[in-house]
């Protein structure tokens, strides 16, 4: 440690410093952020419908299948089904009417292309952000133990 540390005083100056810093990173966008919940909620709906599909072909294909295991699987499908187009309605009508969303967006549409594109950059970000905020930690951490006053 460097003889001049002083934790008392030096500590909640860094830790302050690092909180402001850290904090003033920017904030995703409100239509951007719309879109990724949009695009999340007909991944889901198109999850939900694909369950079902397998399910009514287990039961189509499978004598061995017991009726009561095959018909609550589907009756649970069939509900998580619902519960997406409700979610996915209900999300729509708080979007702004900006953007395109009177039908959930299918693969390969302009729209679910650009929210795809959207989520890859934010899940880029979010590790950049990470990488980030660990850098500047150890930064702070390397000049707490006086480090960078080495050498002299």
């Amino acid at each position: 440690m460097a003889p001049d540390f002083n934790p008392d005083t030096q500590c909640p100056q860094w830790l302050d410093e690092e909180h402001k810093y850290i904090s003033s990173l920017q904030i995703e966008p409100e239509d951007e952020r719309m879109k990724l919940m949009y695009l999340e909620a007909t991944e889901h709906l198109k999850h939900a419908e694909e369950t079902v599909c397998y399910w009514i072909a287990q039961i189509a294909a499978s004598t061995m299948l017991p009726p009561q295991h095959a018909d609550q699987h589907l009756q649970e499908a069939s509900e998580a089904v619902e519960s997406a187009h409700f979610a996915l309605s209900a999300l729509s009508s708080t979007l702004p009417p900006s953007i395109s969303y009177s039908q959930p967006w299918l693969p390969g549409s302009p729209e679910w292309l650009e929210a795809i594109t959207l989520c890859q950059q934010r899940e880029f970000n979010q590790l950049l952000d990470e990488l980030e905020h660990h850098a500047i930690s150890h930064q702070f951490e390397v000049e707490k133990m006086g480090l960078p006053k080495t050498g002299k």
